[in-house]
């Protein structure tokens, strides 16, 4: 166990809840039991309906460093904002309420933005599919792939444009300061997307640790698990914002290969959003606004320099798009196991 040292920086953890009640007790304790006493931890309940709020009250009664902030529901971006107005560390880290810290992760992280002048640090994580209690894996599929070592800032904007570096903010340290004008958007979802650029634009040393340190759930149920409309706008907002600050930026940060792969990743997305939404009950009108649509996205992004399924879905989208929306769910499990193979 590390000593407490008055000297030492404080780091705040925010910790966004909203009817996790399964998992609520693991990530609570996952923090609690850090080997880096000095934390404020700040759990803030988002209008949980499943006793999650009772127990960050129990909780906070037995640990003065946790403080709860109940609200009214009103989305994970408004409790994480809600967690950063009441912030005093010197440092914060974010924790989703159904994932865990391992016991070192503040330390190590601590140790590492004091040794290189880091004003991020990255640790690995792992993704796991479970429901019960979470175990780092001997043996685990590591994220973000980018290797360990400390990167400037322009470098460290490549990688995250490459995707080697991951956006969420739950497997990251930070400098407080950078925070201090910056905000999640609320009411949106895919909301890590839109603070991780300015995040990275204004750090000068970003540290990529080799430890997995942070345990990643993935479940069904959670908010990136959900097939919902909204939320696949949201996400295409995302993706649109992140094409954007790319175009800006080239060639002074990013090149144009980088460009082009914003791009087929927004045509991936769009071509799978309306496989899901161009359905049977939706007017022929409706289907055929949204597929005209993701044909003007798709004539900037030249067919041959994307992958194969892409260049057969964009082909029965322009010639087939019946066909495309019938085979959306045999593609969809395929990609889902794919997935589920990697990440055991």
């Amino acid at each position: 166990m590390m000593r407490s040292n008055p000297d030492a920086d404080l780091v705040t953890v925010i910790v966004p809840v909203y009817n996790v009640r399964p998992f609520l007790r693991e990530a609570l304790d996952s923090v609690i039991h850090q080997t880096y006493p000095r934390l404020e931890i700040i759990v803030v309940d988002d209008g949980s309906e499943d006793g999650s709020g009772e127990i960050c009250d129990a909780y906070a009664a037995a640990d003065p460093r946790i403080a709860v902030i109940h609200q009214r529901n009103q989305g994970l971006s408004a409790a994480r904002n809600a967690g950063l107005e009441r912030m005093h560390g010197q440092a914060l880290a974010f924790l989703d309420s159904d994932d865990a810290y391992c016991p070192a992760m503040i330390e190590t992280m601590v140790n590492a933005m004091h040794r290189e002048d880091a004003d991020v640090v990255v640790c690995k994580h792992a993704d796991l599919r479970t429901e019960r209690r979470m175990v780092a894996p001997r043996a685990a599929r590591k994220q973000p792939p980018l290797s360990p070592g400390l990167y400037p800032r322009v470098e460290a904007m490549r990688a995250l444009a490459d995707q080697r570096l991951d956006m969420s903010v739950w497997n990251k340290l930070y400098r407080a300061e950078l925070w201090r004008d910056l905000r999640f958007p609320p009411g949106r979802v895919y909301e890590d997307v839109t603070v991780a650029w300015p995040l990275l634009g204004n750090s000068a040393r970003i540290c990529v640790l080799p430890d997995l340190l942070y345990l990643h759930r993935i479940r069904t149920g959670s908010i990136t698990a959900s097939d919902n409309m909204q939320f696949s706008k949201d996400e295409l907002t995302a993706w649109l914002e992140y094409e954007s600050f790319i175009q800006r930026n080239v060639p002074e940060i990013f090149s144009g290969d980088q460009l082009l792969k914003a791009r087929q990743s927004r045509l991936r997305f769009l071509i799978s959003y309306y496989c899901r939404y161009a359905r049977g009950d939706m007017r022929r009108e409706e289907k055929e606004r949204i597929r005209q649509w993701v044909l003007s996205v798709g004539r900037d992004v030249p067919a041959r320099k994307c992958s194969t399924l892409i260049r057969y879905s964009w082909h029965m989208l322009c010639h087939r798009p019946g066909l495309l929306r019938a085979l959306y769910p045999i593609f969809k499990l395929f990609r889902n196991g794919i997935r589920l193979a990697l990440n055991r």
